[in-house]
């Protein structure tokens, strides 16, 4: 069992912007082998059928100008010791 993954990542709007393209098991080679058991007077045969490929696709912008607020101090006092 072997798994190939790739990606492919897109800058633009002066790096603003991104937008990335992912594929996850693009061969869907990734199936875990049939089971076969067999004691005493049990026989058990599972047939697993698993679809691991994935796709994702995602965008994400940068603003500009944005300013974190700062934090206020978190009282620790009402925790106990």
């Amino acid at each position: 069992m072997c798994r190939i993954d790739t990606g492919v990542k897109w800058t633009f709007d002066n790096e603003k912007a991104e937008l990335s393209l992912k594929v996850y098991d693009m061969f869907n080679t990734w199936n875990p082998k049939n089971l076969d058991l067999q004691y005493k007077t049990q026989n058990l045969k599972m047939n697993m059928i698993q679809d691991s490929r994935k796709i994702s696709l995602s965008f994400s912008y940068k603003f500009r100008n944005f300013k974190a607020k700062p934090h206020k101090e978190i009282d620790h006092s009402r925790f106990g010791k």
